[in-house]
């Protein structure tokens, strides 16, 4: 991808999505990916995206690539509605094998806005991150995050 749009040095986000006839290209810009994206690729692969792309800017060498083969995954936490924040509950004693980080990432008295009152960012109460050898085992993790953060809240008072 990157030779064929003449890019030599360098990071950029590139995005394909599967579809019935094949990928699908989706984006590719001169940036690192954003949100979890890079932490993502560190915990499965092994490198570090951004110390390798801050190196190249200043014209260093990107430190020695590590490779690891296993699959990371993250699970935003959403709200059933808009509501505010009373707290949250980590629950460590419910992670299965490859559950990496469970958080709940808002004070209390935070408004969580549902689409389409607020970009998804703003409507997050948590998120949990899998990380392992085994893609089905950190699927079926993920499947049950939403168990491993409760959310207390109550109505927004407007």
């Amino acid at each position: 991808m990157h030779k064929g749009i003449g890019l030599t040095e360098g990071a950029t986000h590139t995005e394909f999505k599967l579809t019935s006839r094949g990928p699908r290209l989706v984006e590719i810009n001169a940036r690192i990916g954003g949100d979890f994206i890079p932490r993502l690729g560190m915990l499965a692969g092994g490198s570090d995206p951004i110390l390798a792309a801050a190196r190249i800017a200043v014209g260093q060498t990107p430190p020695p690539r590590v490779v690891l083969r296993r699959t990371a995954a993250i699970r935003f936490l959403y709200p059933a509605a808009d509501c505010e924040v009373v707290d949250t509950v980590v629950h460590d004693d419910r992670f299965g094998p490859t559950i990496r980080e469970a958080l709940g990432a808002v004070a209390a008295g935070t408004n969580l806005w549902l689409p389409p009152h607020a970009y998804q960012t703003r409507s997050r109460y948590g998120h949990v991150i899998a990380v392992g050898a085994d893609a089905g085992q950190v699927v079926a993790d993920l499947d049950g995050a939403e168990d491993l953060v409760t959310l207390r809240s109550k109505p927004q008072s407007t």
